[in-house]
């Protein structure tokens, strides 16, 4: 438009030239940036890379604790020095080392020798000691081996496999417990050995959960015993639904679920004098219990 005015002013004619000086001049920097964007290129695969370097450098800054790029490289040092100290150690290291396996293998084969030596002569012992217990609580017939065999390869307690056998009928030959003993007979049975074992246990406390299971009359009241016994050297906790043994605790806890809310809620109470008579004459013949119950509840207690 100005190009058209020139003929009218001359002021028009300088406006238009310096236009057209302008116009050139831009359209080479035009040009010159068109040239030098075709020039760049822009590589993915690099641009992935470093962008991967990038987070294995700050990975790296947070686990060795630095925030710079020299401090890093002073901590790569350090570490290549420990390790050509390792080296360098190593020939010497291995042989030490090698040297106290050595002689911890033999001090452990002497150990495990022995100790298997010594379950073997114990065994019997255990095994006669087992059988009298289970006699008396109502297997007369019982039979019970402990055996101790020698293995190949070493155990948290040894070279040696013990194998319990049981037979709760005459002339039954003793097998595997899982395969021949019954749920009472089970019961007993771990009730011996805890028995048993409890002597020679340095045990502050014992739970036994309804180890009583299958039993009742006369060998639940066996079974009544050896725990009084039992309880004379540790603290022993019995879950038990026998009356006979309830009755010889020196303190009774009653575990009961509660119905009378919105939801059902497990508790625990303490039973004491008349509660403790009437929970076990109800253990004896259900509720409500009949005086005889309640007669032979005290008996039981008071024994």
């Amino acid at each position: 438009k100005i190009s058209e005015l020139r003929h009218l002013d001359a002021s028009y004619e300088k406006l238009a030239d310096r236009l057209e000086s302008t116009y050139i001049e831009l359209k080479d920097i035009s040009d010159e940036i068109t040239s030098e964007s075709d020039r760049i290129h822009t590589d993915n695969d690099s641009l992935e890379l470093n962008k991967q370097r990038l987070s294995l450098l700050y990975d790296l800054f947070q686990k060795h604790t630095v925030n710079t790029v020299d401090e890093l490289l002073k901590k790569q040092k350090e570490l290549e020095n420990k390790i050509r100290l390792i080296r360098d150690e190593q020939p010497h290291r291995l042989e030490e080392l090698s040297a106290k396996i050595q002689t911890a293998k033999e001090e452990m084969e002497k150990l495990s020798s022995e100790l298997h030596r010594i379950r073997v002569e114990k065994a019997k012992e255990l095994q006669s000691r087992i059988e009298s217990i289970i006699r008396e609580l109502g297997m007369p017939e019982a039979q019970m081996q402990v055996l101790v065999h020698p293995s190949d390869t070493y155990n948290d307690y040894g070279k040696s496999s013990i194998e319990i056998l049981f037979s709760a009928n005459k002339g039954r030959a003793p097998e595997p417990v899982k395969k021949v003993a019954s749920g009472g007979e089970k019961s007993r049975l771990m009730l011996a050995i805890k028995y048993v074992l409890a002597i020679h246990t340095q045990l502050p406390s014992l739970i036994l959960d309804e180890i009583d299971t299958g039993i009742s009359g006369e060998v639940a009241s066996k079974a009544a015993k050896l725990m009084t016994e039992m309880s004379r050297r540790m603290q022993l906790i019995s879950i038990t639904h026998l009356p006979q043994i309830a009755a010889r605790g020196e303190l009774h806890l009653k575990v009961y679920k509660d119905h009378t809310g919105d939801k059902t809620h497990s508790k625990i109470k303490m039973l004491i004098d008349d509660e403790r008579i009437r929970e076990i004459a109800e253990m004896l013949s259900g509720t409500p219990p009949p005086d005889t119950a309640i007669a032979h509840a005290r008996k039981l207690i008071n024994q």
